[in-house]
């Protein structure tokens, strides 16, 4: 004889969701006290760190308005995934890093912060991360006669150069900027 696997009942027997009696709404989260926190806007010196993604966007769209940001991003991917490029975040700016000799790099700087921010991000970059990953020398450019302003804030010797950059399809005037760390 064969004994089945769950006792047989000679009566119907009460459903178990009926013992525990209806559902209780879930109990909801306290809130917190205060004023509610809003996410700093964008350039501010309390704004969040942001994703390395929408800080390449956002200052893409800013240098070069009109332009396509997502063709750019995918650009920096590309140079990223053949090691021909770094990427580095230190807090809202973004430094992609390209290679070009041993021990030297070309330097671009994107960011979300304020001017004062940058310049404080590129002398972390110049007197402690760049040299802590074996830089020596970084190459920059700038089509902004401002930037000459701001590179000497950074209080390290720079050679500035004028030189041409390709932008788009036309070559337009740039600044050139060697520092050697």
């Amino acid at each position: 004889m064969v004994t089945p696997a769950e006792p047989v009942l000679k009566q119907k027997s009460q459903d178990m969701g009926s013992l525990r009696g209806p559902r209780k709404p879930a109990p909801k989260a306290a809130e917190p006290s205060g004023p509610k926190h809003e996410p700093a806007a964008p350039g501010s010196i309390t704004q969040k760190r942001m994703h390395i993604i929408d800080i390449i966007k956002q200052s893409l769209q800013k240098e070069m308005p009109g332009t396509n940001p997502d063709k750019g991003l995918e650009a920096i991917g590309k140079m990223v995934q053949k090691h021909e490029a770094a990427i580095i975040q230190l807090g809202n700016t973004v430094f992609l890093l390209k290679h070009l000799q041993p021990y030297t790099v070309e330097l671009h700087t994107m960011s979300t912060e304020p001017p004062a921010k940058i310049v404080e991000r590129w002398r972390t970059f110049l007197t402690k991360t760049g040299p802590e990953m074996g830089v020596k020398k970084v190459v920059s450019f700038s089509t902004t006669p401002a930037i000459n302003k701001l590179v000497e804030q950074i209080g390290l010797p720079v050679k500035t150069t004028q030189s041409q950059q390709m932008m788009g399809k036309k070559m337009v005037p740039a600044y050139k900027y060697e520092i050697e760390i």
